[in-house]
C-alpha cells in the first residue's frame, strides 16, 4: 500500500506553484528519513515543471481551471507525483519520441526534458491530461 504524503488541488496561478511545492517537499523527511538534499532539489524541479506545465499548456493559463497534485511514496523509497490538468489532452507521444531530439535552447519543451532526465519514469495518462513521474530517492548504505 502507497502512503499519501500530500493531496491537493491548486488554481492555475504561477505564484501558488512555490507554496504547493515547498509543502509537498517539507513532508517527505517524515516518510522517507534517508532522503537527501539532491533528492530534494531534484524533486523541487521536477514537481515545480509539472504543475508549470499542467498550468500554462494544459489549462491555457486560465486561473479558473485547476491542477490537482497528489504525492505518493511507493515501495518505500520511490515517489510518486501525479499531476493533473482541466484541459484537453495533447499528443504526448510526440514528445516521448522526440525527448532526445529536443534543444535544450529552445522555447518549449525544456521542461518535459527536465522532468524526463531527472526522473526514473514517466506515463501519460487521460489523453495527456495527467502525467505520473516516479523517482527513487534516499538510498540507503549498505
Amino acid at each position: 500500500m502507497n502512503d499519501i504524503v500530500f493531496c491537493g488541488t491548486i488554481n492555475s496561478e504561477i505564484k501558488n506553484i512555490d507554496p504547493v511545492v515547498k509543502e509537498n517537499l517539507s513532508l517527505l523527511p517524515m516518510f522517507i528519513p534517508t532522503i537527501s538534499k539532491e533528492d530534494i532539489h531534484d524533486l523541487r524541479l521536477i514537481l515545480s515543471e509539472a504543475i508549470s506545465n499542467a498550468m500554462i499548456h494544459g489549462n491555457n493559463k486560465d486561473i479558473c481551471k485547476s491542477v490537482f497534485i497528489k504525492t505518493e511514496v511507493v515501495n518505500k523509497n520511490t515517489i510518486l507525483f501525479k499531476v493533473e490538468n482541466e484541459g484537453f489532452g495533447f499528443n504526448y507521444k510526440n514528445i516521448l519520441q522526440d525527448v532526445k531530439f529536443l534543444d535544450l535552447y529552445k522555447e518549449g519543451g525544456r521542461g518535459f526534458l527536465l522532468i524526463n532526465s531527472l526522473s526514473d519514469n514517466v506515463e501519460f495518462l487521460q489523453n495527456g491530461k495527467e502525467i505520473n513521474i516516479y523517482k527513487t530517492v534516499g538510498h540507503q548504505n549498505v
